[in-house]
């Protein structure tokens, strides 16, 4: 028999008794820049308004040159589970790498939806290579050409951002061209709170393994 405590809201045992607590957040809206370390790296932007999620990631995702440095330039619009399933793709890579994930302040989410859009839209050509995923071919457009240098993903990320009225890269005289440059750019400004917040692990937090 157990001595039960009655308050407002619920009971408790004054005996140890192993429970299951399962707690569940919405992620704030807003647009959140997210960063993958490994290698060359990645970057891609998601925007979070309500319950409605949709991410959007540019890249090499279809024919690509000899060398590998340009191609064409594929932008991916997820929305609803396939955004939940992507992110949680980054967040918990298979191999561990590290990733970094950041929350813009100074930007309309709507705002970047109608600006992301308008690039999405802006091509009906889609990636028709034979060894891509189904979800590339169905969810992405070719909408330019690529290039590793000076229109990759990190380029994108930041024209995007910049377009959609956000001031954060102003104050440095050169804008970042890959991953691991942006990843330093928007941890120094996390770490002045310039707009910008580190989500990684308020993200782990509500978005589980």
């Amino acid at each position: 028999m157990f001595n039960k405590k009655e308050i407002s809201t619920g009971y408790f045992s004054k005996d140890a008794i192993p429970i299951k607590v399962k707690i569940t957040r919405k992620i704030p809206d807003g647009v959140y820049v997210w960063i993958e370390l490994e290698r060359l790296g990645h970057v891609f932007w998601s925007i979070h308004q309500g319950r409605n999620i949709t991410v959007y990631t540019y890249g090499r995702y279809d024919d690509v040159e000899m060398w590998g440095f340009t191609g064409e330039g594929v932008l991916i619009k997820y929305v609803g589970s396939l955004a939940k399933t992507y992110i949680k793709e980054k967040l918990y890579p298979k191999n561990n790498a590290p990733s970094m994930v950041y929350k813009i302040n100074d930007v309309n989410p709507q705002k970047i939806l109608e600006v992301s859009d308008k690039l999405w839209f802006s091509s009906d050509e889609r990636p028709d290579r034979e060894d891509k995923e189904n979800r590339i071919k169905t969810y992405g457009k070719v909408i330019n050409d690529y290039n590793l240098l000076v229109r990759n993903c990190t380029t994108m990320t930041i024209n995007v951002l910049e377009d959609s009225g956000s001031n954060i890269f102003w104050d440095f005289e050169l804008d970042p061209v890959s991953p691991h440059g942006l990843f330093i750019q928007l941890d120094v400004k996390a770490k002045m709170k310039n707009n910008v917040e580190n989500y990684t692990d308020i993200m782990k937090s509500i978005i589980r393994e």
